[in-house]
């Protein structure tokens, strides 16, 4: 169903979300170094299970 070159934009696009998300997360809990690198696993994980499966799975 999907071409290639849709996969490719959604891979950027959910590639930027992450780059942003991340910078959000080092800005918002930059006091708290542990609680940082707990958020960012947290979130690394959640992203890689719930994001970028799915589009592996498309291709």
């Amino acid at each position: 169903m999907f071409t290639t070159e849709a996969t490719a934009i959604v891979l950027s696009v959910a590639r930027t979300a992450l780059s942003i998300l991340s910078i959000v997360i080092n800005v918002g809990s930059r006091n708290d170094k542990g609680k940082r690198a707990k958020t960012r696993n947290i979130h690394r994980y959640a992203i890689r299970d719930h994001h970028i499966a799915p589009h592996i799975a498309i291709q």
